[in-house]
């Protein structure tokens, strides 16, 4: 007989669409030929499987900024915490009687310390908020009030989970060094038939792409340095053309210089994958794994990045990607390109990029690790 799993996600685990994390469909969809399993999510969208029960996500900015104030919460659990989830919750847990449950990211885990029980804790960390405190990765005055204490609140979720999973070994051995010996890591996985190489590169003109939503900081602040620093060292002559793609980007379009072409909520963000000869990823703030760097990897584009946007999938200078910290550089770089006076081939970087993440990253690899770690709760 199979043991029973409950899953807790901060959003439904959609294998495509908008808001989708192919990431969370490949642990819940491995986890489902395993278990008996049953799983509880946040969703606003209607979806069809009659084993997740969907609670509508509640956005109150007045609770979170009173919060905020008096309890010096982080505003982060509080968008995840949810009066009717916890209650849903409790009739699962005595309904179906779990042998264990598994908890995707850190803010679900205001449900197991809010209801205790001896039922096995499984943690996906998505984002590692100790990592980021530890490292000084946070230095946004607005962010560090958003996570105020959430490092601390991680802590106490890590104290009573039974396994701790990580998105990247980076943070898994620095929380392995500070005393949490029952850490492991698994990455999201990617889809390398989904996401295949392009064919050929652009003649005419250099075209860069960004992808991210708006809302995450990171991405915020990456958006912000291509636009204010990167784009204006180069003019209208110089062939190089920058692409935006992302969620809620309607926040920026009017600050943005009419000559950066900004993409809201795409149907099917590969064809700017296939179009583009160009990856940048000027990240330099916060955790976690950049899924679409792995993306982009797969789809061989060649990528421009900062040492923090390749945490945790080390890609290597100059012969799987081209990486800097120095945002000068990076203009250096793309004007050798886009001058044609590069001796980095970019189509050699986009083949060894994709190689590697076939190695590492591949959905099946990831889904037998998945399938090993749960080994012992089967």
């Amino acid at each position: 007989m199979k043991k029973k799993l409950l899953l807790l996600f901060y959003r439904y685990p959609a294998e495509r669409g908008e808001m989708a994390s192919f990431g969370q469909h490949l642990f819940y969809s491995v986890l489902s030929n395993h278990f008996e399993a049953k799983g509880l999510t946040f969703s606003n969208r209607d979806y069809s499987d009659e084993n997740m029960t969907e609670v509508k996500l509640q956005n109150n900015n007045i609770r979170k900024i009173i919060n905020l104030i008096f309890k010096l919460r982080s505003s982060r659990l509080t968008h995840y915490f949810s009066k009717e989830f916890l209650k849903e919750y409790k009739k699962i847990i005595k309904d179906f009687n779990p042998d264990c449950v598994y908890v995707d990211h850190t803010f679900m885990m205001q449900y197991p310390i809010r209801f205790m029980t001896n039922i096995k804790l499984i943690l996906f960390n998505e984002e590692s908020s100790i990592y980021i405190n530890d490292k000084n990765l946070r230095n946004n005055l607005i962010e560090k009030i958003r996570n105020i204490r959430l490092h601390k609140f991680e802590k106490k979720a890590f104290d009573i989970s039974d396994t701790i999973l990580t998105i990247t070994d980076d943070e898994a051995h620095h929380l392995h060094s500070i005393g949490f010996k029952n850490t492991q890591n698994i990455p999201y996985g990617i889809d390398c038939e989904y996401f295949k190489p392009k064919l050929q590169y652009n003649e005419d003109k250099l075209r860069i792409l960004f992808v991210g939503g708006y809302r995450h900081y990171p991405n915020r602040e990456a958006i912000e340095i291509i636009s204010q620093r990167i784009f204006p060292a180069f003019n209208e002559t110089s062939g190089v053309e920058f692409i935006i793609v992302g969620r809620h980007c309607e926040k920026i379009r009017n600050k943005l210089n009419k000559n950066i072409l900004v993409y809201d909520n795409v149907a099917d963000i590969r064809e700017f994958y296939n179009n583009a000869d160009l990856f940048l990823a000027p990240i330099f703030s916060g955790g976690g794994l950049r899924i679409k760097i792995l993306e982009a990897a797969a789809s061989g584009l060649p990528i421009l990045m900062t040492p923090l946007a390749n945490l945790g999938i080390h890609l290597i200078h100059e012969k799987e990607a081209l990486i800097s910290n120095n945002i000068q550089e990076m203009i250096n770089y793309i004007k050798n390109i886009s001058g044609k006076k590069n001796v980095i081939n970019l189509k050699t970087l986009g083949t060894n990029a994709r190689k590697k993440i076939e190695d590492n990253f591949d959905k099946k690899m990831i889904a037998k690790r998945i399938e090993n770690v749960f080994e012992t709760y089967k």
